[in-house]
């Protein structure tokens, strides 16, 4: 959608006036006579090509609306969504950072006021380092960092969030002494192994190259088999009917809420693919 056709002499003054300029200051940046400029907004002349990308980035239009003698009103319209964009999505990005040293340094005080010491509010930081491993594949998609990287960026991410809920489990250990070590023996072997089945569903996503119907059938049959295979695998590491329950359940609603997420993202791809 463009704008009412004009001449282009008159299309050039209005965008020369619209930047402040005189056909004289024109003239000095393009490094031609003032006469020159004069001749082009009297549809005398027209400048000559080599001159064009110079005088579009000058007027801020490009070279296709210098041409055409118009504004393109979808581009400035595109053009203002995504400055729009940028602008809320740096708003919420510093309202977390804020909300996030805030949290910090509250826990930091409170617990020194408190306990006269430090010691759950290394589980609090432990607990906020987690959670900002969520913002590793939005930090890598943003950099000019290599493509390798950018491809796998989820399962790269997958790695410091990993290592930081072991280290959680660590610090809530040891904060109870009397009960210290099973964080070792029950903690990291349950990350393990719900480790490597997410990170398999990650892979499947992303490097199996089949049909959509054909991996969320793979992911089903995985997250079942996994299910299946994990009351055993308590029982191998020593833990009791008592706590299977509880170590079950939000291991299977996760897993649920993984695979209906998983079909919804399969679904919503293989549309725009058919799209296009």
């Amino acid at each position: 959608m463009t704008e009412t056709k004009r001449t282009f002499g008159q299309f050039l003054a209005h965008c020369r006036v619209q930047k402040g300029l005189t056909q004289k200051q024109l003239a000095d940046l393009l490094y031609v006579g003032e006469s020159a400029v004069s001749k082009w907004e009297k549809d005398k002349r027209r400048p000559d090509l080599d001159l064009v990308s110079s005088l579009a980035e000058i007027l801020s239009v490009t070279e296709t609306e210098l041409i055409r003698a118009s504004v393109d009103k979808t581009r400035l319209k595109d053009k203002s969504q995504a400055r729009r964009y940028r602008v809320i999505a740096n708003a919420y990005t510093i309202a977390h950072l804020v909300a996030f040293v805030v949290t910090i340094l509250t826990c930091l005080i409170v617990n020194l006021v408190v306990s006269k010491t430090l010691d759950w509010f290394f589980i609090v930081l432990a607990s906020l380092l987690c959670y900002a491993c969520f913002y590793v594949p939005l930090l890598i998609k943003k950099y000019d960092l290599p493509a390798w990287v950018k491809k796998n960026n989820v399962l790269i991410a997958m790695g410091p969030f990993i290592v930081l809920i072991l280290v959680l489990l660590v610090v809530i250990d040891l904060y109870d002494a009397n009960a210290f070590g099973w964080s070792v023996k029950v903690g990291f072997p349950i990350v393990a192994f719900w480790s490597a089945v997410i990170l398999g569903t990650v892979a499947i996503m992303q490097y199996v190259k089949v049909s959509w119907h054909i991996k969320v059938a793979i992911l089903i049959s995985t997250w079942l088999a996994m299910i299946n295979i994990f009351n055993p695998f308590l029982n191998l590491i020593g833990i009791n009917d008592k706590w299977e329950i509880l170590v079950m359940l939000p291991i299977i609603v996760v897993g649920l809420i993984s695979i209906i997420v998983l079909m919804a993202l399969l679904f919503i791809k293989n549309k725009k693919e058919k799209k296009q």
